[in-house]
Formats: structure tokens, C-alpha cells, sequence
């Protein structure tokens, strides 16, 4: 999102600062955002800029921005399967898995979106209209025509100026929906891409399959984990695997699934993270050892101790 944002010359240098990523920072390589900061960006944004169009501004750049999962649905074969790939390594590109899998309707074709918080908030309405705008681009894009909403559904209320939404979808959308919602005709499922490479795009596919495998290390929920334990500790809050699933957005249950999905789990994360606070102690942490053992959620100093001897095989450095 902020090379796209950068790429319709929006300022993002405030928003860099405070997501604490450098200027010259490869967007592929910075890692996924948490929840809650992706959703403060957003609400920074629009009181920045005061403009209800925003969100389908910054949708309006090239498939090719979304890097890997873009060149996979450029040269898949058909819409439907560009459509299906995106979906399924939708993590790859974004936080959370908010796009549910095509529902079919008779002769239509449902894309249904799941919000990451309450349709009042300012940057939940922002994040969905984006999401929702970049899918609609971005299948235009890789089919190379301009496709035709049957109908766009918000759950949020309306903004008030929805003439850059109609442009987008080619139909004004619908607020105070059930839920956010694209539906379109099934037919251009069926249409051929005109830049399908097959043997590229199975390359690539394998490339996306040994992204989200369980093996790799780190792996995009394990990476949002660590990000949020770290702010938490650092800003003085006891971890917990309740209070990291609320703040990434998902159930309990949810977190420790998508962990062991990805070969890890809430302690070993926990504890993975702790370390790396321990090995920035030359030039962040400058705190005793009693600060530091509360600092990283510990019952007590004997219980650090113990942590770190064991992390060190017995020489008590981490």
C-alpha cells in the first residue's frame, strides 16, 4: 500500500517515519504491517488529505505493483484462475486472509470481504474500499478490457462524494450493506489473458507455494506476531497470546492455527522475539535486569535467568 500510495505521488514520509521504515525501504522486504498500525495509516491519510476519493486513487496503479502475486495473475490463463490464485495467496500481500473464495450465483460471481474492525471507524471504511477497489483494478488489468460491476456493497455508510467510486466500478456502490461485496458477471471468468505465459506462471506459482510453507522461516503471521509483541513489550504491556490475537485482529484459536500452520507456536515466538529485544540491548534497551525481566513479560528475575541460559546452551548471553 505505500508504493502505491507513492505511486499516485502521495507524500508517505510521515507514514514511513512512524511505521519506523527507512526512505529507501524495498516495500517487498519490509515485512507485513499489524493490523492496527495499517488501519492508523489509513486514518492519518484521509484526515491528511480530507479527500473521500483517496482509497481508489492509490488502487489505480499497475497489477505489476503487487509484485509477486501480481506478475502470478498477469500470466495465469484465465480471469477465474488469475482470480482464484490471488485469493488463495492473498497472505503474500496482505495481512490477513479477508477475501473469501469466489461464491457462485447462478449466472454471477460473488467476491465477499471481511472488515478488520467496526464499519465506524475511519480507517476500517478507508481499508475496505481500497481492498475492494484494488481487487476491481486489478482484474481489469490482467484481462486488459474494462469489466462491469453488477453491483459494489459497503457495509460502512457513505462517504460524501462517491463519483470516483462509480468511475472504479463503473457502478455507484451501495452503503449500510450487509457486507462489503463485489459482484460481477461469471461469464469473464472464462476469458483468456492476453499476457499468459503457463510455464511462468507455474514458476511462479511453486515460488508462492514455498512462501507460505510451514518450513520457511520467518513466515508473514510469525513476522506480524513478533512486530506487535515487540511494540507491546517495549511500551511496557505483558504479552499474551490473548491480547497479540486481538491486536492482529483474529480469534485465539485463530493465532495458534495460523502459527502451527506455519511450524511455530505462541511460546516459541514469544521467546524468539524476547531474544531479539536481549541482543538490541547495546542500543535500546538500556535498562537493569530486573527492567529488563519485567520488560519481557517475565514472572521473575530467576525466571529470566533461567530463559537465557537456556537460550545461550549455558553461558547466560543471548
Amino acid at each position: 500500500m505505500l508504493r502505491a500510495a507513492e505511486a499516485v505521488d502521495l507524500d508517505m514520509t510521515v507514514e514511513r517515519t512512524t511505521l519506523g521504515i527507512a526512505a529507501d525501504a524495498d516495500a517487498d522486504v519490509v515485512g507485513f504491517l499489524p493490523v492496527e498500525a495499517y488501519l492508523a495509516m489509513w486514518e492519518r491519510l484521509m484526515r491528511r488529505h480530507q479527500n473521500p476519493a483517496l482509497p481508489m486513487l492509490v488502487a489505480r496503479v499497475p497489477v505489476e505493483t503487487h509484485g509477486l502475486i501480481g506478475f502470478l495473475a498477469i500470466t495465469s490463463q484465465t480471469l477465474g484462475e488469475s482470480l482464484e490464485r490471488a485469493i488463495r495467496f492473498q497472505r503474500l500481500w496482505g495481512s490477513l486472509d479477508q477475501w473469501s473464495l469466489p461464491e457462485y450465483l447462478g449466472d454471477r460471481v460473488v467476491l465477499g470481504w471481511r472488515s478488520s474492525g467496526p464499519d465506524s471507524r475511519l480507517g476500517v471504511r478507508a481499508a475496505a474500499e481500497y481492498a475492494a477497489a484494488s481487487m476491481w483494478v486489478g482484474l481489469q488489468a490482467v484481462v486488459g478490457t474494462t469489466l462491469q460491476a453488477l453491483q459494489v456493497a459497503f457495509s460502512h455508510a457513505m462517504p460524501v462524494d462517491v463519483t470516483a467510486h462509480a468511475a472504479v466500478f463503473g457502478v455507484a456502490p451501495r452503503f449500510g450493506a450487509a457486507r462489503t461485496a463485489i459482484e460481477f458477471d461469471r461469464a469473464v471468468l472464462e476469458v483468456s489473458l492476453p499476457k499468459a505465459i503457463p510455464q511462468l506462471s507455474s514458476y511462479l506459482e511453486r515460488q508462492c507455494v514455498t512462501l507460505l510453507a510451514p518450513s520457511r522461516s520467518p513466515t508473514p503471521t510469525v513476522i506480524r506476531a513478533k512486530t506487535v509483541l515487540r511494540q507491546a513489550m517495549l511500551h511496557g504491556a505483558k504479552p499474551s497470546a490473548t491480547l497479540l490475537a486481538k491486536q492482529l485482529n483474529m480469534s485465539h484459536r485463530t493465532l495458534l492455527r495460523r502459527l502451527a500452520d506455519e511450524g511455530q507456536t505462541y511460546r516459541g515466538t514469544l521467546n524468539e522475539t524476547r531474544q531479539d529485544l536481549l541482543r538490541a540491548d547495546r542500543g535500546e534497551l538500556h535498562v537493569t535486569t530486573t527492567q529488563q525481566a519485567a520488560l519481557l513479560g517475565f514472572s521473575s528475575v530467576s525466571a529470566f535467568h533461567r530463559a537465557r541460559r537456556r537460550w545461550a546452551g549455558g553461558d547466560g548471553q543471548p
